[in-house]
């Protein structure tokens, strides 16, 4: 996070960085506390519990955490990486999902989204057990 600050491509500026970036989840974290006591106090911490825990979420987060928080309107995207070589392409913010047709057939069968990242080679044996499971049927890939 560090590296993406404005200034903190040059080595001399690596500190201050740091520095700038350790007030703001300060100041954020701070926030979010603040935030909780008094609506807990108002008694309307029930309505807001969902947003105050992506907030803290947020603010807990690291470099190298395993569950980020991309998107404040669609918590559930995730970071995946498409191979490519231009560096402006390599990655992307969305979600896998799967669609079942019928060969020759535009007829769609089943839809299934993975909030986690499954791997490309996972995602078929898990749309051919959910199509099983909704036709009662146990289907086999080809």
């Amino acid at each position: 996070m560090v590296q993406k600050l404005c200034y903190a491509h040059l080595s001399r500026h690596v500190k201050k960085a740091s520095k700038a970036l350790k007030r703001l989840r300060t100041l954020a974290g701070r926030q979010v506390r603040d935030l909780s006591r008094n609506l807990e106090r108002v008694g309307q911490l029930g309505v807001y519990e969902k947003p105050l825990r992506l907030m803290a979420r947020i603010v807990k987060q690291g470099r190298k955490s395993k569950e980020k928080v991309y998107s404040l309107s669609l918590p559930e995207e995730s970071c995946i990486g498409k191979g490519k070589v231009d560096k402006r392409k390599q990655y992307e913010l969305s979600s896998k999902v799967s669609l079942a047709t019928l060969p020759g057939s535009q007829v769609v069968f089943g839809v299934e989204h993975f909030t986690n990242e499954p791997h490309d080679s996972k995602i078929l044996s898990m749309a051919l057990a959910l199509l099983g499971r909704q036709f009662g049927r146990n289907l086999v890939a080809c």
